[in-house]
């Protein structure tokens, strides 16, 4: 029989994957907590995330240069995957899909107003002494002026195989329309003043009317020939958008430049924007109005989503962008980053573009980019500056104990985590907060809450209303901050103030006032009278005998021992007492039947009370003892992973690496 003999590869591939696994025992949780990286899952809860973390971190569209050059670009408009723009005296189509642009506008110098639907291209260009109007067929790359009339032509838009603009060959301004199917043309608006600008989707245009002495924004119905007036408020309404039901515009009718909005299926009107300052340049699109806000620094883009209801900040970075146009998720934009205006452009994500980024500490919700300085020698709205405007003396010192013995550093802090507060409404969540030097570690404080009632116009301390042992703790290169959330509760305008305790050291913390839900409430920081005798009862220290120990009396705020000690021990005497039958492995000692009992109540606390219980020897206690040291072994065994991601990664290698070798 011819013997069977082991292969050595084969014996080493085994024994080095009993290996690895061997070393995934052992070191399995230090190999993967070896790794640092930015979490981005806002740790702090203050709704700003690390300034390490960015859109990509969130799967979503950071802002794209599209069109940069040394030229001003204008009069944008898109459509899908196209967006047209005007350039150096030429009118361009960009391609987003294949980032590719043409000039389609070659031999014109004077052009304005393009516009873009489907494969249709539209803008005026002077010819002579007019303004004409020029379509561009972007599927059949063709050009072709619609008329040549001795007026001018201005304001074209597009939509299927309609083309509307304004003419003046009347001596004021009306609305024509062509079908480019059969070539027909008509003057569809021939009101008294002028009638211009106008803007077509679907079966209906919406225009600009001057009649009434101010600008007015009117809805016809192409196929009913029905006018109907929107917006006749005092001031002037124009930059007028429409996407099927919705009609958009800007209005100064209450002073300054606002987003108004109408639905036509409703008929009804809703203000967009009111704010201070102007709001202009509205676009609409799916559930989307898009404009530039002008804060009297510059502008930036923001929008409103119908579905959401909310608004969301698109661009705020100190430059320009203007003149927004929007189809479907995706604006395009005019920026001044680069010293003239450039084309700009992102896909808009509710859930995303209400993300913000910058958070210079995600670890402390006292430190955002919108915090505000508090004189801690922190840097808590991350300018790069600590303390700025702070006087010397008002700035809190992260130098001493490991809990900072100040007012300033044991304080109330809002559920947003935005600032420190004295005053919080009922049910509403906030948080008590304790800072220490550096030193703390990982050992968080005990936080125990007292209310204060007003007695003769000096609070005083009512009753513990709750502890909170072992609460959380973060930890700085500088500082550390336990804290421990609460639900305020209103409870007849007490106020409320905390302690907290780390090792051997006790501090006082601020007061906060908690007022009823619906109430106007304000409060600033206030005495309880007694706290420093409350914060005795956490150094050692006591209010009565009742704080102390058994054997111990309440002497000027400490607990001393007493003579009851040695009566205790003198005065039990059991030694004439039996043990009892071991039972489930547990015998007891009757105390009623000891021979010398004492009189005093302090001898029967569990300081100075005999033994009454001991185990012993019997079946059901070796059972329960087996029982017990399993579930520990239970535990402890899931508590160490046996095999962690990066031991698979070292396995995989080894086996491709092996057999990499072997060919």
């Amino acid at each position: 029989m011819k013997k069977r003999v082991i292969d050595s590869d084969r014996f080493f591939l085994v024994l080095i994957i009993i290996l690895v696994l061997g070393f995934s025992i052992g070191f399995g949780n230090q190999i993967q907590s070896g790794y640092a990286v930015v979490d981005c899952i806002d740790t702090d809860e203050d709704g700003y995330y690390d300034e390490g973390c960015s859109l990509e971190d969130f799967g979503c569209y950071e802002v794209e240069s599209l069109i940069v050059d040394s030229y001003d670009k204008g009069s944008l408009d898109i459509d899908e995957n196209y967006f047209v723009y005007i350039s150096n005296s030429g009118v361009y189509s960009y391609d987003l899909i294949s980032s590719s642009n043409s000039l389609l506008s070659d031999g014109l110098t004077e052009v304005s107003n393009s516009r873009i639907y489907g494969n249709y291209v539209v803008w005026q260009a002077l010819v002579g002494n007019y303004w004409q109007i020029y379509l561009h067929d972007l599927e059949q790359s063709t050009t072709t002026i619609l008329n040549e009339f001795a007026s001018h032509q201005i304001s074209p838009d597009v939509y299927g195989n309609y083309v509307v603009w304004a003419d003046n060959v009347g001596g004021d301004w009306d609305i024509y329309l062509r079908d480019l199917n059969d070539g027909t043309q008509s003057l569809i608006i021939s009101e008294t003043q002028n009638q211009y600008s106008p803007r077509i989707y679907g079966d209906y245009i919406v225009y600009i009317d001057d009649a009434s002495g101010t600008k007015d924004v009117y809805l016809y119905k192409i196929s009913t020939e029905e006018i109907t007036l929107i917006d006749g408020s005092d001031g002037d309404q124009n930059s007028i958008s429409i996407y099927e039901n919705y009609v958009v515009w800007q209005s100064n009718s209450a002073g300054n430049w606002d987003i108004y909005s109408y639905d036509i299926s409703t008929d009804g009107i809703i203000i967009v924007t009111s704010e201070s300052y102007d709001e202009k340049y509205p676009k609409v699109s799916n559930n989307l109005i898009v404009w530039a806000k002008y804060d009297d620094n510059d502008y930036d883009l923001e929008y409103y989503d119908f579905e959401t209801q909310d608004f969301y900040s698109l661009t705020d970075d100190g430059v320009n962008q203007i003149l927004p146009v929007v189809s479907s998720s995706y604006v395009v934009w005019l920026d001044d980053t680069n010293g003239n205006y450039d084309i700009f452009g992102k896909t808009v994500n509710p859930a995303c573009d209400s993300l913000m980024f910058g958070d210079c500490d995600d670890s402390s919700a006292l430190i955002s980019p919108a915090g505000t300085e508090s004189c801690d020698s922190l840097d808590n709205d991350c300018d790069g500056e600590i303390d700025e405007g702070c006087d010397a003396a008002s700035i809190t010192s992260t130098e001493g104990d490991c809990l900072i013995d100040e007012i300033s550093s044991n304080v109330w802090v809002e559920s947003t985590w935005n600032k420190t507060i004295n005053f919080a409404l009922d049910g509403e969540s906030v948080y008590l907060v304790s800072y220490g030097d550096g030193s703390c570690g990982t050992d968080a404080s005990d936080f125990y809450l007292y209310s204060a009632v007003d007695d003769d116009g000096t609070y005083v301390t009512d009753e513990l209303v709750e502890s909170f042992i072992f609460a959380s703790i973060k930890n700085y290169d500088t500082y550390d901050a336990s804290y421990a959330s609460w639900n305020a509760v209103y409870d007849d305008d007490k106020y409320y103030y905390f302690i907290s305790v780390l090792n051997e050291t006790v501090v006082l913390g601020d007061t906060l006032l908690v007022c009823e839900a619906d109430a106007t409430c304000s409060a600033e920081s206030i005495t309880i009278s007694d706290a420093e005798d409350y914060l005795k009862l956490y150094s050692s220290g006591c209010l009565t005998d009742d704080d102390c120990d058994a054997g111990e009396t309440c002497v000027d705020s400490n607990c001393e021992e007493s003579s009851v000690i040695e009566t205790c021990e003198e005065e039990w005497d059991c030694s004439n007492v039996e043990w009892s039958e071991c039972v489930d492995g547990i015998s007891t000692l009757d105390l009623s039947q000891c021979q010398s009992i004492p009189v005093s109540d302090a001898c029967y606390t569990s300081d100075y009370l005999p033994t009454t219980e001991k185990s012993c020897s019997s079946t059901t206690s070796n059972q329960a003892v087996e029982i017990s040291d399993s579930v520990d072994e239970e535990i402890t065994n899931e508590e160490v992973p046996v095999f962690s991601w990066i031991n698979l990664l070292l396995v995989i290698g080894i086996l491709v690496g092996y057999y990499a070798f072997r060919k």
